[in-house]
C-alpha cells in the first residue's frame, strides 16, 4: 500500500510538472535607425501548444513619426505600439496602441486614432501648427508576417 501510496504521488508530481507552460525570452534587441528613430524589439517564446499543437510565438515593437522644423528641432512624434501572436503559418495583431508628446506648444493635436486589422496595426493623426495654420496628417502602420517579421511603414 505504501508503494502505492509513493508511485502516486510521484505520478501527480510529474504530471504538475510537464503541465507547465515552460516561458523564455527568445531574443532582445535594441537597434539603432538613424540618429533621430530608435526601435526596441522584444521577442517572447511562450512554447504553449495551442489546439493544433502549433507554438504560439508573441512579438511587441514599435514605430515613431517624427516631425521636426527646418533649423531640425524636434516639434512633436507619434508612437505606435503592438503586439503580435505568429504560429508559422499567420500572425494577429492583438493590441495596439498610439501616444504622442508634443515638444512645441504652437502645434495641436486635432486627432489622434489607432486600430488593428488582421496582422496589421496603424495609428492616424493629425497636427496643426497654430500661428501658421499648417497640418501634419499621416497614418503609420505596423504588420507581422508569420514568421515574426516586423515591417513599419
Amino acid at each position: 500500500m505504501k508503494r502505492l501510496w509513493v508511485l502516486g504521488v510521484v505520478f501527480t508530481v510529474a504530471m504538475i510538472f510537464f503541465a507547465l507552460p515552460n516561458k523564455e525570452i527568445h531574443a532582445e534587441e535594441n537597434v539603432w535607425l538613424n540618429e533621430e528613430s530608435f526601435s526596441e524589439c522584444s521577442v517572447e517564446n511562450n512554447s504553449t501548444d495551442d489546439a493544433n499543437n502549433r507554438y504560439i510565438n508573441t512579438i511587441s515593437d514599435y514605430t515613431t513619426f517624427t516631425d521636426y522644423d527646418g533649423s531640425g528641432t524636434l516639434q512633436f512624434y507619434v508612437k505606435l505600439t503592438a503586439t503580435f501572436i505568429y504560429d508559422g503559418s499567420s500572425a494577429t495583431c492583438i493590441t495596439s496602441g498610439a501616444s504622442d508628446n508634443i515638444l512645441n506648444s504652437d502645434w495641436q493635436c486635432v486627432y489622434l486614432t489607432t486600430g488593428r486589422t488582421g496582422n496589421v496595426a496603424w495609428a492616424s493623426f493629425k497636427y496643426t501648427h497654430t500661428p501658421s495654420g499648417f497640418t501634419v496628417e499621416d497614418t503609420i502602420h505596423m504588420s507581422c508576417s508569420a514568421t515574426g517579421s516586423i515591417a513599419k511603414y
